[in-house]
């Protein structure tokens, strides 16, 4: 099965860089035992297309573990 690449998130986590959507900016993180805040991408730059999954956030049919299936990993500062 062929997975198309996935959009750029527009929001992190600051404690464990979860991707997230616009909506939940300033709020708290929910992921695991996480007590971060999510926070807004300043740059379309900030992201890299998953290496593990190639864009997509799956594995086959399995959820990408290294990217929280968003399909992207966020450069770190």
């Amino acid at each position: 099965m062929n997975f198309a690449e996935k959009p750029k998130p527009v929001a992190y986590c600051a404690g464990c860089n979860m991707p997230a959507s616009i909506e939940v900016v300033g709020t708290s993180c929910r992921y695991g035992d996480c007590n971060g805040t999510y926070k807004g991408v300043c740059a379309a730059d900030e992201w890299m297309r998953c290496a593990a999954c190639d864009g997509t956030g799956k594995i086959g049919t399995a959820f990408c573990r290294t990217c929280h299936g968003s399909g992207w990993t966020r450069l770190l500062p």
